[in-house]
């Protein structure tokens, strides 16, 4: 399956749908994650932590 996490576009709204713990386990389960560039970023989680 193919899963992907866009950045949230919405003011004030700093949420990610996907932790970097969550993109593990699904690639873990044979999954394919593509995150946009920067989607975490509000939540402490950056790009470094998704690869």
């Amino acid at each position: 399956m193919l899963i992907g996490c866009p950045k949230e576009i919405k003011n004030q709204e700093y949420r990610v749908g996907l932790t970097p713990s969550n993109v593990a386990d699904y690639i873990g389960n044979g999954h394919k994650v593509i995150i946009e560039k920067g989607a975490g970023e509000g939540s402490g989680f950056f790009d470094k932590k998704y690869k």
